[in-house]
């Protein structure tokens, strides 16, 4: 919060009501059925007015305080945009008869009436398949689609099976618009570290630029001299986190598109490192604290720290649990020690297993 006490309604209608009583001889502006007292009142609404909107406008000013609309506007002056949702795409199988046509725009829908869009003119081929690039008809993250997942045509096609499914490479890059909160720590982290022509911090804002990414690391040098090497996140995106190629696909060509000319630059996805947590006790041991730990335990998995090839201390899984609200005790029996991660693996969350009620 600034730095700014506004008086309060009381303090400002006593104010006007001392001034009245200097400024005007023979008057008492402390008496109620007086119509000084009623101009001191007015007086001090109109103030308490004034300077609340004197409030906000100074809140306006900065970006840890400004409501959306004026983050917005402090992210515009700087060309530093919030990330927009997006429109999910990738490829399906399809089933049919050789020769078979699949025009483009045509509608499918999965079974929860999410609905995709056919962006390509495909022929069934002579084994009876074909692969179809599909985009979402909607933008955001559930559009987004795992291997497998069955997908109807909203209208039959001649000589096609009315099911497909979604293939290996599934359907991605389905982002929400970007958490509020999120851009605001975004535009404080650039303006804290502004471009400095390909800088270490540079390359981790770049990489953020792109819709779906959460947390990134940039490693200079390390895969040799002139080389940069750069690890993300998306955790809003997918259970584990961890980018999909196309996902690092686009991260690759906004970078490229930013970098400086000499830089060699390789985008990767961090590897897994999965941690199991497997509790002796916990006290008390109750559907919501478990619950509430594994919120905890989720959110520490996702923060600033856990990085790749960066050690995660056991005492900081154990603080994640012990701080959760209603935690009396707890014991771990898996991991028994501090995590250490080699080069480019990241600790991601596993499976955890609570004691028996």
């Amino acid at each position: 919060m600034t730095n700014f006490n506004k008086p309060t309604l009381k303090q400002l209608r006593n104010r006007a009501i001392t001034e009245i009583n200097t400024n005007v001889k023979g008057g008492d502006a402390n008496l109620r059925r007086n119509y000084l007292n009623v101009i001191a009142t007015a007086l001090a609404g109109i103030g308490d007015e004034i300077l609340r909107r004197v409030e906000y406008v100074l809140k306006q000013t900065f970006v840890q305080e400004a409501d959306e609309e004026s983050l917005i506007k402090h992210g515009q002056e700087r060309k530093f945009p919030r990330k927009a949702s997006t429109k999910a795409n990738g490829p399906i199988d399809v089933i049919g008869t050789s020769g078979s046509t699949i025009a483009s725009g045509v509608e499918l829908q999965r079974s929860d009436n999410i609905k995709y869009i056919t962006i390509e003119e495909v022929s069934i081929g002579s084994n009876g398949t074909a692969s179809v690039s599909v985009e979402a008809v909607n933008a955001g993250l559930d559009g987004n689609a795992s291997a497998g997942t069955i997908v109807s045509f909203v209208s039959p096609v001649a000589g096609v099976n009315a099911q497909a499914t979604v293939a290996a490479a599934e359907i991605t890059g389905g982002t929400d618009i970007e958490d509020i909160e999120e851009y605001r720590s975004r535009l404080l982290e650039y303006e804290q570290n502004p471009p400095m022509c390909g800088n270490k911090k540079d390359y981790e804002v770049w990489a953020k630029e792109v819709s779906g990414v959460t947390r990134s690391w940039c490693y200079p040098i390390e895969n040799g001299a002139g080389t940069v090497t750069v690890r993300f996140m998306m955790d809003n995106s997918y259970a584990n986190g961890i980018p999909h190629q196309a996902d690092i696909t686009r991260v690759q060509n906004h970078i490229e598109s930013l970098r400086p000319a000499t830089a060699v630059v390789t985008v990767v996805a961090p590897t897994t490192n999965t941690v199991n947590i497997t509790f002796s006790a916990l006290s008390p041991n109750t559907t919501a604290i478990k619950t509430a730990v594994t919120e905890n335990l989720q959110k520490l998995f996702k923060s600033s720290l856990i990085e790749p090839g960066v050690k995660l201390y056991l005492s900081k899984i154990n603080e994640a649990i012990s701080t959760t609200p209603g935690v009396t005790d707890h014991k771990l029996s898996a991991p028994s020690a501090d995590i250490n991660p080699s080069t480019g693996h990241i600790p991601v969350l596993g499976t955890i297993t609570f004691p028996s009620e």
